[in-house]
């Protein structure tokens, strides 16, 4: 599946207050900052199983996405010259592909090939990519029982030598889920040997009891030891050391929360799974940046499929502490919602203007 955007960014800064009116983002200029939005005309299509990635590679931040042609779009972020730019045909790895995602981490990416159970590194060289490891679990599991689980932009992480996978299990009576969210998988550099290590993050008690449509987790690297749990229905953020395999602290940053129960009686009818979908509350995302600071950008609940759709975001430290909190102003595309420099860059809707926010 592909979807459709148009890309065209003019760079816009604004304030954004918390509810007891102090600012908790300070103003940002771009005199750095000489983007031009005929540079972007070509960006129509981009692949969201691959994603898109704000990444920097060596001394230069590219925004790279899979283009209609299946081909790697590299766009430097931070300079006007089209010269920059590059791609890399990438059609003969993803074409006969199903279900796939992707991880970008410094000069390596990542293919989970989801339909055929197996992991490919990548790395990345100048403008060229070269297959380094694949890892088949075909026999690492019992597929009449365990499951990868499928989802857009939180599937698995790799922190070597450990690959975090998301997966499921065959119980149709609690939601098809264990009592963890993930396996940790260690994974040989030298050889494309693996093995299962131990399982991470405990589901909460009533994903189990309530019918709900997304179960999704999400995981974040916070810095070399850390990462940053959580889930699209809930509340609770929890800072787990993969070092000493366990979690130091968590959080419930919002206590008054409800998510809403998806109806068992309506589980077939297309009308109310559409609005469920649609206008249900969900964590959109959770991004570190830099200095340790943490973003969760959250979808908030509406009644009907024509109301506005609105944004709001919590702003906690590295010590899980709540720093800021309040409604976006303007609208939000959460898949292009990135950490930079010692901030955040959020998207508006239809791609047309980017916001800085930095503490």
């Amino acid at each position: 599946m592909v979807k459709r955007i148009f890309f065209a960014i003019n760079f816009l800064v604004v304030i954004v207050s918390c509810s007891n009116k102090k600012k908790i983002w300070k103003e940002k200029n771009f005199s750095s900052f000489s983007l031009l939005p005929s540079k972007y005309q070509d960006c129509k299509y981009y692949d969201p199983q691959f994603g898109v990635h704000l990444v920097k590679l060596e001394e230069q931040c590219f925004l790279i996405y899979l283009d209609s042609a299946l081909q790697i779009s590299f766009r430097d972020f931070e300079d006007t010259s089209v010269n920059s730019d590059f791609k890399i045909d990438f059609s003969q790895t993803v074409s006969h592909l199903g279900y796939y995602s992707i991880r970008i981490s410094g000069m390596n990416l990542y293919l989970l090939d989801i339909s055929n159970r197996k992991l490919i590194k990548y790395l990345l060289r100048g403008k060229n990519i070269v297959k380094e490891n694949s890892y088949d679990f075909e026999n690492l599991f019992d597929w009449n029982y365990f499951s990868f689980r499928f989802q857009y932009n939180n599937c698995f992480e790799v922190d070597s030598p450990y690959l975090y996978l998301p997966y499921a299990i065959s119980k149709p009576e609690e939601n098809y889920l264990d009592s963890t969210a993930y396996f940790r998988i260690g994974l040989e550099n030298d050889k494309p040997n693996y093995y299962i290590k131990d399982k991470i993050l405990f589901y909460p008690k009533r994903f189990k009891k309530d019918l709900l449509r997304s179960t999704y987790a999400i995981l974040n690297k916070f810095n070399d030891s850390c990462f940053i749990l959580g889930f699209e229905n809930s509340d609770s953020l929890y800072l787990y050391n993969s070092k000493g395999n366990r979690v130091s602290k968590g959080i419930q940053f919002e206590g008054s929360s409800s998510f809403r129960s998806f109806k068992k009686s309506k589980s077939n009818d297309l009308s109310y799974i559409r609005w469920y979908d649609l206008t249900s509350e969900v964590i959109c995302k959770i991004l570190v940046n830099s200095q340790g600071d943490i973003l969760t950008v959250k979808r908030q609940e509406r009644e009907k499929l024509t109301s506005k759709i609105a944004y709001e975001f919590y702003l906690l430290n590295r010590t899980l502490n709540i720093t800021g909190h309040s409604v976006f102003t303007h609208s939000v595309n959460p898949d292009f919602c990135f950490s930079y420099k010692k901030g955040f860059l959020v998207f508006n809707e239809d791609l047309t203007r980017t916001y800085y926010y930095e503490n």
